[in-house]
């Protein structure tokens, strides 16, 4: 736990911005698109409720011709 970033001996360091930079692609955006929503949703930008993916509709969506647009 001493080397959590970069503290500790054995030098290097970087702090967060050296961490969040070595993490994988897809968890580095999951992350980052996460803390943004999060935020906005705090910051009473977007609504909690606009957020509720809860009917499959939602999740899916549906185009004019009323078949599932997966593809989107």
């Amino acid at each position: 736990m001493d080397n959590l970033f970069g503290a500790g001996g054995g030098g290097g360091g970087g702090g967060p911005e050296q961490w969040f930079r070595a993490l994988p692609p897809v968890t580095r955006i999951y992350l980052g698109l996460t803390l943004i929503v999060t935020a906005l949703a705090n910051l009473e930008v977007v609504k909690w409720n606009d957020l509720d993916f809860s009917r499959w509709e939602d999740v899916m969506g549906r185009g004019s011709s009323g078949r599932a647009e997966v593809w989107r």
